[in-house]
């Protein structure tokens, strides 16, 4: 069963007293439906789960602080969870935080994280979907390992990293995009992998390490990218499909056993001369590569000039963060004497071009023509913005209503976001024309998100629509805001100002009461020195909080 848990969010069940010779500067504290959390001064982190529910929605406020870390083991073997909504407050997910939640399905990352912690999915093995972040740089040790049932995972262009073991025995991964930013696969990075088909290194990959795809038993084709320099020892060793390999010229090392036990292995598709090919062999004698055929396939001759540039794109001048955009470019090949775009065969050479940063930078377009690469280029400019490219955006306040009657319009009172550049900046926007918010339906009962969307980045909070309800006794009240005023000198009347109670409903509702809905507060002294413990009754049933008396 699905419970929201943002109506708990300000119930706290223990409660601290500050005294004037110290300070406190975090409290744990545990939600009624089994959510722990660490009070720090300016955020919460979540800290552990013991409830039961199979869906569960973090809230991305507790107590007025935003929630922006999940930390370490907080869910660890929480065999009941199905699905976990991240708030996109969220920007640390603590390593193990999910290990071996077996019964996980689906999950998405929300933007601003740049890592994905050591284990942090390991031995989820029902975990099928998951959505990456733009913003993700790092996939560490372990992360998804033996998350036997994945089968849709996209990595971001950005991603320059996969650590040991990242996605090993991932058996039903039958797929897998290498963005062309990755720099780095570590050892076993992939390995047992058996529903992988085929695999295509980028060029920004120099080095295959040790194991990196071993026992990938369902791979049939490797091609690799021109700059690629070594292949590991054992790196495909035991892909027993594997059929077809394609190795750029640029391989110089090929260590013991790569190829090991790969008896289907006939052809090789050499991107360089056969001269090349007979001095890679000679020189890595214990590959265990030895194909039946070998395709060569050296690098047509580079013609610089041969394409004339008929116009060039209708966008040269870009603000950080913008994508290249090469609408309107038109080049003629000077041989065939035609006129071609981007959609004719052109290769558009971006590798260059950097938009996080300001400069300017040469795009390399061209064409394979009668056994040439006919070349040419042109600059665009990265600038700085007035208005800095946006990364993310999260929720900086919710709407002051958040509790609806059936056919009730909503109220946006009070709602605003925080907005996040790619330059580090950051700003508080309330409503504006930009701002837009969707998802709510006043007709329908029940927990609803509703989606915040600006300049294409979205977040989320939750609003929930309650049936008219007979008068009942409420099951059980929890303190929502304690009284403004918790220290009093000898003899002062206690002050209730400020005081405020969650009272739950056996339907599953709850309302905020305060002293003038009919609360009662009891054990105070205002003669007797110390803390004193106080009880808040309402409907029957008490909870507590204490004050000092001096």
């Amino acid at each position: 069963m699905k419970k929201n848990l943002l109506a708990f969010m300000l119930c706290v069940s223990v409660f601290f007293v500050i005294f004037a010779c110290g300070s406190i500067s975090a409290e744990e504290v545990v939600l009624p439906d089994g959510l722990q959390y660490t009070k720090y001064d300016t955020y919460c982190a979540i800290t552990k789960y013991s409830g039961t529910d199979t869906e569960l929605i973090i809230p991305s406020e507790i107590e007025g602080l935003p929630v922006t870390a999940i930390e370490e083991y907080a869910f660890r073997s929480c065999v009941a969870l199905k699905k976990v909504d991240i708030p996109s407050s969220v920007n640390f997910i603590g390593e193990n935080a999910f290990y071996q939640c077996i019964n996980l399905t689906e999950i998405k990352i929300p933007e601003g994280i740049t890592s994905i912690e050591n284990n942090t999915f390991a031995l989820c093995s029902g975990l099928v979907k998951v959505g990456l972040p733009s913003t993700l740089q790092r996939i560490k040790l372990q992360a998804f390992s033996d998350c036997k049932s994945l089968t849709d995972i996209e990595l971001p262009e950005g991603l320059k990293s996969i650590e040991k073991g990242a996605f090993a025995n991932c058996t039903s991964l039958n797929q897998i995009n290498l963005p062309g930013s990755l720099e780095i696969i570590e050892e076993y990075g992939f390995s047992g992998c058996k529903g992988l088909v085929e695999i295509t290194i980028p060029s920004g990959l120099k080095e295959l390490p040790p194991y990196v795809f071993a026992q990938c038993k369902g791979l049939v084709n490797v091609t690799m990218s021109e700059g690629l320099t070594s292949i590991g020892e054992r790196a495909f060793r035991s892909c027993t499909a594997l059929k077809k390999v394609t190795i750029p010229s640029s391989v110089v090392t090929i260590d013991n056993e790569a190829f090991y036990m790969d008896s289907l292995l006939k052809t090789v598709d050499f991107l360089g001369t056969e001269e090349q090919w007979n001095i890679l062999l000679a020189n890595n004698v214990y590959s265990a590569l030895n194909p039946k055929v070998v395709n060569f396939k050296p690098a047509p001759e580079l013609v610089m000039g041969g394409l004339i540039l008929e116009s060039k794109p209708d966008k040269l001048r870009y603000t950080i963060g913008e994508k290249l955009d090469t609408t309107g470019l038109k080049m003629k090949n000077i041989v065939a004497g035609v006129e071609m775009d981007v959609n004719s065969g052109l290769v558009i050479d971006a590798s260059g071009f950097d938009s996080s940063k300001e400069g300017v930078y040469k795009i390399i377009v061209a064409y394979e023509y009668d056994g040439k690469l006919y070349a040419n280029s042109f600059n665009v400019r990265v600038s700085p913005s007035d208005s800095p490219a946006l990364r993310a955006i999260s929720l900086a306040t919710k709407p002051g209503k958040l509790v609806y009657s059936l056919g009730a319009t909503l109220d946006l009172t009070g709602l605003s976001i925080k907005v996040l550049n790619l330059d580090g900046t950051e700003k508080i926007i309330g409503l504006s024309d930009d701002v837009a918010v969707s998802g709510y339906n006043p007709e329908t009962a029940g927990i609803q998100k509703l989606t915040v969307t600006y300049k294409g980045k979205t977040t989320t909070f939750s609003i929930r629509v309650e049936e008219t309800r007979k008068e009942v006794v409420a099951r059980s009240v929890c303190l929502s805001s304690k009284p403004d005023k918790l220290v009093y000198n000898l003899g002062e009347i206690f002050d209730p100002k400020g005081l405020s109670i969650v009272a739950y409903y056996p339907d599953n509702s709850e309302e905020i009461k305060t002293v003038t809905d009919g609360i009662t507060v009891s054990g105070y002294d205002p003669y007797t020195i110390g803390v004193q413990k106080l009880t808040v009754t309402y409907d029957g049933r008490t909870t507590v909080f204490s004050v000092k008396v001096i």
